[in-house]
């Protein structure tokens, strides 16, 4: 006659088997639903007036708890059975449920308040856990746009259209960066390509702080435990709550930031400035560090030091992975101390609902744990992720250094070559000695100078006096005379030179 319960644990067997599945169920079936949204906002009067509130006082003055013994139907092997069956049953006439509701107005509307509280903090938890992995649904519409929509806008979603799930979440980013696309068990050629100078950067291209990334702003809701009983808001920190804040706001700050000392001036998640890759040297530049892609193959014979650098930047991104999915599943044992399905008897389906056991102490502490749980995934991601990136960086310099060294060794092998080389032997012809003989000039007869000269000697005519105006004047014969013996000069090496014997006799210039 009863609902059956169920954990949600149990029903992993079944549809739900993933973490990510079992958040979807539960925020569909019942998270966003009007059901549980309306009981977040009963600090709302018009929500508060549709709630019948029933005290344990007139539980205990009006209701009747009975143990009843009944003949109940079950089905048995496709065979309807009826059995005698005993259940505890409360009843109460129908007509008379008005008047079983609180009638002090100000009494109901404060008793609303303090129901809200319980499921807001359920709905605090949820969030916080649903961000961690922050699942985005990708499609397009009808005009070919793609869209993108968080699971609380799950419901936008038109119900027959093909859609994508991505993960998001703070520890799935760092991993998707490091591993970017590669398999680093199987691949035949690793290739490490890492998207390390794109990580913090916003939309408007400034470096993020710490309360961009997704699933702070919700884990922030689960340090408020300051609630307002009038307006039916958490509206702060109690003393014990602040100082636990004050202590992961450090670590958040040194592990975001990678310096040890928090500056005073740090008071919440949105003071923590995340670290800038993209202004970094090794970021910039056409021959930038950080922008490398190295190809390590499985069977080559590298030298040790570097596999030993790609087997620990593989084994950190492994362990990352495992980090998150040990973190997820800590959460779903969250999930489970806060949800339980129960089978409905008449329609024999399955019923989301809050754990019936789940007192106000008991969800506090369930906070607290939630809040811890988180707090050191975020943590080791971003750790692990740091260490990635340094190991990432020493694979690059390993590389450019071993790049280096080849380049060099083949330059002093070249060199070497050069200062090998046997010198080729250069034939100098000595020059050709020129013999010089001194030769006498031959003696010319004075009688064949006397005739030459009479050949030559021009007679004198008288000129009209009409012309001589313009006729140059008369030219006296220049006499002969006997030229002096020719010495030759001394003769200079590779100097043209004239045998004397063949030089000619000097002549007197003709008179015109």
């Amino acid at each position: 006659m009863g609902n059956i319960t169920s954990t949600l644990e149990s029903n992993k067997k079944e549809k739900t088997t993933t973490f990510g599945q079992v958040i979807d169920y539960i925020a569909t079936y019942y998270i966003l639903t009007m059901d549980f949204q309306s009981l977040r906002k009963l600090y709302d009067k018009q929500y508060c007036d549709n709630l019948i509130i029933l005290t344990s006082d007139i539980l205990e003055r009006y209701f009747t708890d009975l143990e009843i013994t009944y003949l109940a139907q079950r089905i048995k092997n496709g065979v309807e059975v009826n059995e005698m069956d005993k259940d505890k049953v409360i009843f109460f006439n129908k007509s008379d449920l008005d008047q079983f509701n609180v009638a002090n107005s100000i009494k109901k509307k404060r008793v609303c308040i303090g129901i809200a509280k319980f499921y807001i903090k359920i709905a605090h938890i949820f969030a916080s856990i649903v961000t961690t992995i922050n699942p985005v649904y990708v499609y397009k519409d009808s005009d070919g746009n793609t869209i993108k929509k968080k699971l609380f806008e799950k419901a936008e979603i038109p119900p027959n259209v093909q859609r994508k799930l991505y993960k998001l979440g703070i520890c799935d980013n760092r991993i998707n960066s490091l591993k970017r696309g590669q398999d680093l068990d199987t691949d035949e050629v690793k290739n490490i390509h890492p998207k390390v100078c794109n990580m913090n950067i916003g939309a408007d291209g400034e470096t993020k702080n710490l309360n961009d990334e997704p699933g702070i702003p919700e884990l922030m809701e689960l340090y408020y435990d300051k609630y307002d009983y009038t307006s039916g808001n958490f509206i702060g920190m109690t003393d014990e709550t602040q100082n636990q804040f004050n202590k992961d706001l450090q670590r958040f700050y040194q592990i975001f930031t990678g310096n040890d000392s928090m500056p005073a001036t740090i008071k919440k998640f949105s003071d923590i400035k995340l670290k800038d890759y993209h202004k970094l040297e090794a970021c910039n530049g056409k021959d930038a560090l950080l922008r490398k892609n190295v190809q390590l193959n499985k069977n080559s014979k590298e030298d040790k030091l570097k596999k030993k650098l790609f087997e620990d930047y593989a084994e950190n991104l492994k362990q990352m992975i495992q980090t998150t999915n040990k973190n997820q599943e800590e959460l779903l044992g969250i999930i489970n101390q806060l949800f339980t399905y129960v089978i409905d008897p008449q329609t024999q389906k399955k019923r989301i609902i809050v754990h019936p056991h789940l007192s106000e102490a008991a969800l506090q502490e369930v906070v607290v744990k939630t809040r811890k749980i988180i707090v050191n995934l975020y943590l080791k991601c971003e750790n692990d992720f740091a260490m990635g990136v340094k190991l990432y960086q020493a694979i690059v310099e390993k590389q450019i250094k071993d790049t280096t060294l080849n380049q060099l060794d083949v330059l002093e092998k070249e060199t070497e070559k050069l200062v090998n080389l046997e010198p080729k032997k250069v034939v100098v012809e000595n020059p050709t000695p020129v013999i010089v003989k001194e030769v006498e000039p031959e003696a010319i007869p004075e009688e064949a100078v006397q005739k030459e000269a009479e050949k030559k000697e021009i007679p004198t005519t008288q000129i009209p006096a009409s012309i001589a105006p313009i006729l140059p004047p008369v030219v006296t014969p220049i006499p002969v005379v006997t030229p002096a013996p020719i010495v030759p000069a001394p003769i200079q090496p590779q100097q043209n030179l004239v045998e004397p014997d063949i030089i000619p006799a000097p002549l007197a210039k003709p008179v015109i």
